[in-house]
């Protein structure tokens, strides 16, 4: 699939068949994630989850959290993509960067490497959602963070949810008015 197309048929899915994408598509995805931008300067730690038992833990671990009744909070997605980031204390030697300006940087690597991801599982017919509830629940549970791959000292920090879905991945239209836009000549 062309660039432009994958761009324009990337969607949040919400709704998975719930079979495992073979392992030459989940490392597809994890390849353009190491394809985004990134500063050598981050510390960054990728699990991919497939174990049910796993996902349905952190599924109760995400409702313990957030207590909205709404117990699937992977849809039925059979793997998840947790992004961790060492967190950055110190700056950068011989440089005027602080730890604070690392760690903003470092969102905007996550950002880099999940829009690579959404649009690689786009291109080979795979649905996929950035999943943030049950990141921010595992700031709270750092055992089970453990239990899940995030190394010690890391945080985690952005998730994907990749899968198999019957939802046709539809060509959306461009909204230029949905985002206001100042051009300065």
């Amino acid at each position: 699939m062309e660039l432009f197309e994958a761009l324009k048929r990337r969607c949040s899915i919400r709704r998975y068949t719930g079979e495992v994408p073979t392992e030459q598509e989940i490392q597809t995805v994890l390849d353009t994630a190491l394809l985004s931008p990134q500063l050598p300067m981050h510390d960054i730690h990728i699990s991919v989850i497939t174990n049910s038992a796993l996902l349905k833990e952190a599924e109760e671990n995400t409702e313990r959290f957030c207590q909205l009744g709404y117990p699937t909070y992977n849809y039925g997605a059979a793997c998840w993509i947790l992004i961790s980031g060492k967190h950055q204390t110190e700056g950068m030697p011989n440089t005027n960067f602080t730890g604070d300006m690392i760690r903003t940087n470092e969102y905007w690597t996550l950002g880099s490497m999940i829009q690579n991801m959404q649009l690689a599982a786009t291109s080979i017919g795979l649905g996929s959602v950035a999943m943030n509830m049950s990141v921010v629940s595992l700031r709270d549970n750092p055992a089970f963070a453990e239990k899940l791959g995030v190394p010690n000292g890391y945080e985690p920090l952005g998730s994907l949810l990749l899968g198999k879905t019957e939802i046709e991945l539809k060509e959306r239209q461009v909204k230029r008015e949905s985002l206001p836009i100042t051009y300065l000549k």
